[in-house]
């Protein structure tokens, strides 16, 4: 059985609202990104900056794919715009997406890889930075790589070659080892989860995004 019919892509979005303390973070994606007992790397992430002036933010969903289908099917186009409808003022963007649309959808990767680059553009038109970071792959029940990883294999290179690297979550794929950071084909435990929260630490610090922990 084929797990990937995916596309995959992580974008971090920091929003700052009226209403929220310091500067604030939004993640967007699926269910890899969304709140869950495990702890995803977005909720994990939130905790190591809450002593540093950021409020983090999670509207991932749960099966969301890139591509704005309305109310077809939840997706990072609706999850923004939950975002504006709740007047939040954002900073900073991150999102992983992309595996559904290959699920739910059947798009291929090329596709699902301009879609991606079609909402950071967006963003970033609107003056919010985009951070996008490649997703992982996929494995089948046996521990194989999944028949059909190559799409995610080329939706990251494609998404790669047309981002700055100033913009780009390195390590959100090629870190995730089977099977010690998987619960399943594709989705991640809660050691995979704090090693992306890490990387994704690392990358503001590394921007100077943090000023001194409080």
């Amino acid at each position: 059985m084929s797990y990937l019919r995916v596309a995959v892509f992580c974008v971090l979005i920091s929003v700052s609202g009226p209403s929220l303390a310091g500067q604030v973070l939004v993640c967007l994606g699926d269910s890899n990104t969304a709140s869950h007992p495990i702890g995803t790397w977005c909720d994990r992430l939130s905790s190591m900056l809450s002593c540093y002036d950021w409020t983090v933010l999670n509207y991932a969903v749960p099966g969301s794919v890139a591509q704005d289908l309305y109310a077809v099917w939840p997706n990072i186009y609706q999850q923004w715009r939950d975002v504006e409808a709740d007047g939040i003022a954002v900073d900073l963007v991150m999102t992983l997406i992309g595996v559904f649309d290959f699920i739910w959808a059947n798009s291929p990767p090329d596709f699902v890889a301009a879609e991606i680059l079609r909402f950071r553009d967006m963003l970033e038109a609107e003056g919010v930075p985009a951070w996008l970071a490649p997703y992982h792959y996929a494995y089948t029940d046996r521990g194989k790589l999944d028949p059909d990883n190559w799409m995610i294999v080329e939706m990251n290179q494609r998404v790669r070659r047309e981002t700055p690297a100033a913009d780009w979550l390195v390590g959100f794929d090629k870190k995730m080892r089977w099977p010690e950071h998987y619960i399943d084909a594709i989705h991640i435990n809660a050691a995979g989860q704090q090693i992306k929260a890490d990387l994704a630490f690392k990358k503001m610090k590394k921007q100077k995004l943090l000023g001194r922990c409080e």
